[in-house]
């Protein structure tokens, strides 16, 4: 996977559906879920972001980045 590069691009819709398909190809990727999250989040898709920040964690415990946008969004991880 491109490791965020359309969220460091500010592409959030493009970053989405390239998350869209990584997960696709691969419903196991912790990362994609967290990215995916992060790109939600910043288009303001609230329970979008939450879902994939959950889905990233219960793949990867403790996965930080995925803990810290939950908390951002004011929901215990």
């Amino acid at each position: 996977m491109d490791d965020g590069i359309w969220l460091l691009k500010y592409d959030d819709d493009r970053g989405i559906a390239d998350y869209d398909q990584a997960i696709r190809l691969d419903p196991n990727d912790a990362l994609s879920y967290n990215n995916r999250g992060q790109a939600h989040l910043s288009k303001g898709h609230r329970e979008q972001a939450i879902a994939d920040f959950r889905k990233a964690l219960e793949l990867q415990p403790g996965q930080l980045d995925a803990v810290q946008g939950l908390k951002r969004l004011g929901i215990r991880p």
